[in-house]
């Protein structure tokens, strides 16, 4: 179980937030997986090399791809807490293939500033994702993420956090706040989540939800 490697289409594995990746978006390419752990301490590395495109796209158009690197660990310094840190890096080549700009019923980019009508800028991130877990009668989870455009000088800053309170299962009521905030530029909008989405856009955006979740049991 030391090593992992995954080939096709497979579900995201990489710690990730609404404002960095939609949830429903299962990448294609190659991912390799490398875990350590011991009673206290969980270690991973995640390495993705995926490629993506609108399905509107020409045939000649070449693929563009996203090269990912996560480093992670969790520490569990009690059977009621544990602490858990991811730092990651995405480098996108040709983001703008992967919207077919000619139609007219594509939205632009959902916030992206544009140039010519393709992306202004490049995308090279970074992101830091803090979690902060307490494994009490009524179990809480609490979340913050940072995640940065290296490649613009302005407009690139995004920040994400959430309480939750409740298991996902099998406690029947999970009560959760959200807050996101997504300059125009700090994320290809296109694999952004539509939780905060204003007016149809994903990036250019801040918002809050508080909000439930029940199971019928």
């Amino acid at each position: 179980d030391f090593l992992h490697i995954t080939l096709g289409q497979f579900k995201n594995e990489f710690v990730n937030t609404p404002i960095f990746w939609d949830s429903d978006m299962q990448p294609t390419g190659a991912m390799e997986q490398i875990k350590w752990e011991n009673e206290k301490l969980k270690l991973s590395l995640n390495l993705g090399q995926f490629f993506y495109t609108s399905n509107k796209v020409p045939a000649d158009h070449l693929y563009a791809s996203i090269l990912g690197y996560q480093l992670g660990a969790e520490f569990k310094s009690s059977p009621l807490f544990s602490f858990e840190l991811s730092s990651s890096f995405y480098d996108f080549s040709r983001p703008s293939l992967s919207i077919d700009f000619s139609d007219a019923s594509t939205p632009k980019m959902k916030g992206n500033t544009l140039n010519n009508n393709q992306l202004a800028t490049a995308f090279q991130l970074i992101g830091l994702i803090m979690k902060l877990h307490f494994y009490t009668s009524t179990p809480m989870t609490f979340t913050a993420e940072y995640l940065g455009n290296t490649a613009p000088s302005k407009n690139n800053n995004g920040t994400y956090t959430q309480l939750k309170i409740g298991k996902d299962f099998p406690e029947p009521v999970t009560l959760f706040y959200e807050f996101g905030y997504s300059e125009a530029n700090a994320m290809v909008s296109a694999f952004m989540d539509n939780t905060f989405t204003y007016k149809g856009n994903t990036s250019n955006i801040q918002g809050h939800r508080l909000g439930f979740d029940f199971k019928l049991m």
